[in-house]
Formats: structure tokens, sequence, C-alpha cells
């Protein structure tokens, strides 16, 4: 039994696709407010949990998938819209994705966000000395074997391997990314 799912509304590839998630219940619920950060118990809702290999609970996360591995289309949790969908980002009046770097077709990696986190636009961090991009701490994943189960958008479970600080451009916000492995 599946903790989350997901219902579709409008079409893919347009401005008004939505990817709303629910509960076990079937109740709506945000994957940016709703999804616990921590897996932090034996069991979630009567599940057992996946441990990390020492056996300990302390490195893992939950994470919201927002642009499945091997898609091109540049999707994101809508901040600004009730429930925070995933809807496709918008750039320059187009609807945005990734070119192809041959011989792979668009992300080479499932790329999200973490749940319950945020990055503080008003606030410089000391070891960079730039502030946050106001979007949740994002995360890339790179295991074959689990990206290939994750081809709709998701959520599941990752253990911290390192985390990077990206400058994505002189004088714009710092971008905190994570490189994960699945459990």
């Amino acid at each position: 039994m599946a903790l989350y799912c997901t219902e579709e509304r409008g079409q893919p590839h347009s401005p008004d696709y939505r990817l709303f998630f629910k509960n076990v219940a079937g109740h709506y619920i945000s994957p940016l407010h709703d999804i616990p950060l921590k897996v932090d118990s034996d069991e979630e809702n009567g599940i057992p949990t996946k441990k990390a290999p020492n056996d300990e609970y302390e490195n893992v996360f939950n994470m919201v998938v927002e642009v499945p591995r091997w898609t091109n289309a540049k999707t994101e949790i809508a901040l600004k819209e009730p429930l925070t969908p995933i809807k496709q980002d918008v750039k320059d009046g187009k609807l945005h994705y990734v070119a192809n770097i041959f011989p792979h077709k668009g992300y080479i990696w499932n790329y999200g966000a973490f749940p319950q986190t945020w990055e503080d636009p008003h606030r410089k961090d000391r070891s960079t000395d730039c502030c946050g991009d106001n979007d949740p701490i994002r995360y890339q994943r790179e295991n074959r074997k689990t990206s290939l189960l994750l081809m709709e958008n998701s959520r599941t479970r990752l253990l911290l391997l390192k985390s990077l600080n990206l400058l994505m451009n002189v004088g714009k916000p710092c971008l905190w990314t994570s490189v994960m492995a699945g459990l």
C-alpha cells in the first residue's frame, strides 16, 4: 500500500497541467508541507521503513521528484498555488524544457526538492556569503537502479551522501543541492 498517490489534471506539456498529491486516506496534501522531511521511525502509517546501511535513520530523508529521470519538461513545485502541486515551469512566456546532451535524453537523474525546507532569500550563508533562492532545498539522485522506478513524479526515501552549494550566476542567489543514494 502506497503512502501517497498523485492525480494529474490538465494535459502534460501545457500551462494548465498540474500534479496533485493525496495521502493514504485519499485527502489532497501539499508535497512541500505535508510530507515529512526525515524518515525517523520503524513504521510510517503501518508500513516498515527502509533503514540506512548503518542501521540508523539520522541521514534518511524523504524527497519529492519534480523532474523524473530521462524527461525534458522542467517541472517544479508551484509554491504560490494552494496545495503546491507540481507544474511545468514557464520561462520567457514559453514552457521550459531542457536540451538533450548526446547520448542522453533529458535529465540524467531524478531532480526535486526536500519537503518542509526553504532557502531564505534574506539570510546570508556564512560559508558562501550568498542568500537562498526562495525555493525548497534541491537534490539530484543518480542511483540508476532505483531511478528507473521513478519515471512518474513521486515521493521516495534517500540517504544523504553529500551536499553542495552551487552559485548559479554572479550576484544571484545560491542553490543548495544534495547528492543522494536511494534506499
